[in-house]
């Protein structure tokens, strides 16, 4: 008799530890999801604001634009997306990328400012962790630093540029 009430003790132990874990797991996509929105919103926010002399912002059609996960790379706690903006057959030069990450961060952060969103003490809101342009795409990667392992990976990932 002991023995079946030992086997039924921990069946119910493990079948809670699934359920917690379902529970958890659940949160973090929420969270996911609803930083991804307002990551999203502040990139195009940023984006209208951005004009170069072979580049401009309000042009690009946001149905186009593909939001890439970096978190199911890195792990769910981490607070980046990818986008990739499609462009004109003549891909950007280096130092254009690097004028379109300027005014991005700048825009980013003024949104951030204006919207007061809650981020990482002593850094800004919104970082652009990579931007690249290849094969008529611009990708660029949006850290919303609002916890530890979104600063973590960030600090990585400069780890890994030098």
């Amino acid at each position: 008799m002991k023995i079946w009430i030992v086997i039924g003790l921990i069946c119910a132990l493990v079948v809670g530890f699934f359920i917690l874990q379902h529970i958890f797991h659940t949160r973090k996509i929420k969270a996911q999801q609803q930083y991804e929105h307002v990551v999203t919103r502040a990139f195009q926010a940023g984006l209208n604001q951005v004009q170069t002399p072979n580049f401009t912002g309000k042009d690009i059609d946001l149905a186009q634009v593909q939001v890439l996960h970096v978190a199911q790379v890195w792990g769910l706690n981490v607070v980046v997306y990818g986008y990739a903006l499609p462009l004109d057959p003549d891909s950007l030069a280096v130092n254009e990328v690097i004028k379109i990450k300027s005014f991005l961060v700048e825009a980013l952060n003024h949104y951030g400012a204006e919207e007061n969103l809650p981020h990482a003490d002593n850094t800004a809101p919104f970082v652009i962790s990579d931007i690249w342009s290849r094969e008529h795409t611009l990708h660029i990667e949006i850290a919303y630093v609002i916890n530890a392992s979104t600063e973590q990976y960030l600090h990585d990932i400069k780890k890994i540029d030098k």
